[in-house]
């Protein structure tokens, strides 16, 4: 599974989502996921919150969440992460 999916699935499950380098996103806790079957869902506003800090460390439980789907040891999945948010860093300086 790609590392998109799984930082996603870690985000609707634990409702919070720390990555390194950039901050916190939350998800509203009165936010009810729809159903898989439903395709025309749509997000409300305010539903995810984002805070800003360049000092945010990485999230141990994402790390574990990425080591538990993909089986890999827990520095892979690290490097993992770390490389997907530069790609994203460098993609949003562009």
């Amino acid at each position: 599974m790609k590392i998109e999916h799984l930082l996603v699935q870690h985000f609707y499950n634990n409702k919070e989502v720390t990555l390194q380098g950039m901050g916190t996103f939350k998800l509203s806790p009165d936010f009810v996921m729809p159903v898989e079957t439903d395709k025309d869902a749509v997000m409300p506003d305010n539903a995810i919150s984002f805070q800003y800090n360049s000092r945010a460390t990485e999230d141990d439980a994402l790390i574990d969440y990425i080591v538990q789907q993909t089986h890999k040891i827990k520095p892979l999945a690290s490097a993992d992460l770390d490389s997907y948010l530069a790609l994203g860093k460098q993609f949003l300086n562009i």
